[in-house]
């Protein structure tokens, strides 16, 4: 390679003119492009935030045994906020050269320290839920990490980065598709995909599967909310996967006027219930549970119903419950159930699974009228359960 041409480079580099050598180095042709300018190719991308796209590149040149294409792959998740998936390449890059600043790296990843915590609501909405729910080490890290120099072939100031770039968390592509193939495989085909508007750094949208000839509902799951791992304290990490998307079911009749509450509220809810990890820094799992307000105001005047109850998959097959992505890592599946505030005291009192059991006749699919179940004249226990509440 042209020495002067990498020097030139370098002073783009240096200059702050990644788009330029970004545009350099795609005009060339195909033969010319070398793993070399690949990872220049890629860090000039990390530096104006697309670091999917960095990735991809990254990973057409895989070299596992270089320093600097390890520690390249580790930063670029790393500031994309995905720390389980960083950590691996850091370690990698540590045992070629192992820097105070790379072994800080690797504590930051396993602590998710650096992920960015926001408190704002989703933009339909301006309610603040009060959450029910375990949570987890707040602890946040808020303060732009300055790139550690590393004595190295290439240092590590070559890939400067802020946090206060924009950058939104998503699935990497083939991540992305294999979470689609799941749903479609075991939810129905998804008829439409609807995004919403947020001012947060995580992209969660929201799939519609119709009434199929298996299940007369609708089928709600998120798309976006396992692209970041959740903070799952320590002791479990090794039981739960980090990763999760969430889902309802709707009645066959159900309208999606965005514009109508009495509609709107379970999408609503969905989401706000997807974005917790992200805006709490904490985890979900099986009978967690929130609430949309502290004096039990409901989620819409047409019903009574004003918590969240997360629960495993109901009427699904086994195998629903978990996606395994193309590097092996596990997205999990859960399903909410939107409760009353009676409901909630008792699953508080007695646990989850006792609730449900309680809750054995009510079915899974969301109905706003649906019988309140802890109301005193009917707290006895249940015949005949469902196997479907479980």
């Amino acid at each position: 390679m042209d020495p002067i041409f990498l020097q030139t480079l370098e002073d783009l580099h240096d200059a702050n003119e990644y788009q330029e050598i970004i545009d350099i180095i795609e005009a060339l042709p195909k033969y010319a492009q070398t793993p070399e300018l690949i990872g220049l190719l890629a860090r000039a991308y990390c530096n104006i935030a697309e670091y999917d796209h960095a990735l991809e590149l990254l990973f057409s040149v895989r070299d596992s045994e270089d320093f600097v294409w390890n520690f390249r792959v580790g930063f670029a998740y790393y500031f994309s906020h995905r720390p389980s998936q960083a950590q691996p390449y850091f370690e990698q890059a540590f045992l070629h050269n192992p820097t105070p600043e790379i072994a800080d790296y690797i504590k930051r990843c396993r602590s998710a320290e650096f992920i960015n915590k926001t408190r704002s609501a989703i933009h339909a909405t301006k309610e603040n839920p009060t959450y029910n729910t375990l949570k987890a080490n707040e602890e946040t890290c808020d303060t732009p990490i300055e790139p550690p120099v590393l004595n190295d072939p290439l240092p590590l100031e070559e890939v400067p980065i802020s946090h206060d770039n924009g950058a939104i968390i998503n699935y990497l592509p083939h991540d992305l598709s294999a979470v689609q193939a799941h749903i479609e495989q075991y939810f129905g085909e998804i008829a439409t995909i609807l995004p919403f508007t947020s001012e947060r750094t995580q992209d969660i949208r929201l799939c519609i599967c119709p009434p199929n000839a298996t299940n007369n509902y609708y089928t709600i799951s998120t798309l976006g909310m396992g692209a970041l791992p959740m903070n799952i304290p320590e002791e479990y990490r090794t039981q739960i996967p980090a990763r999760l998307e969430l889902t309802m079911t709707l009645p066959s009749d159900w309208e999606f006027d965005l514009s109508d509450n009495r509609w709107a509220w379970p999408l609503r809810w969905l989401l706000i219930t997807a974005y917790l990890p992200l805006d709490e820094n904490t985890w979900l799992d099986y009978g967690h549970s929130l609430s949309a307000s502290a004096d039990d105001t409901s989620f819409d005047p047409s019903t009574k119903q004003s918590c969240i109850l997360v629960v495993n998959l109901q009427d699904r097959a086994e195998d629903a419950s978990h996606c395994t992505l193309p590097d092996g890592e596990t997205v999990r599946f859960l399903q909410i159930l939107p409760i009353y505030p009676e409901e909630l005291k008792y699953k508080i009192q007695y646990g989850a699974t006792a609730l449900l059991r309680h809750m054995s006749n009510t079915g899974h699919i969301v109905c706003p009228y649906r019988l309140n179940t802890c109301t005193p004249d009917l707290l006895y226990s249940r015949i005949n359960p469902s196997p479907y509440l479980c």
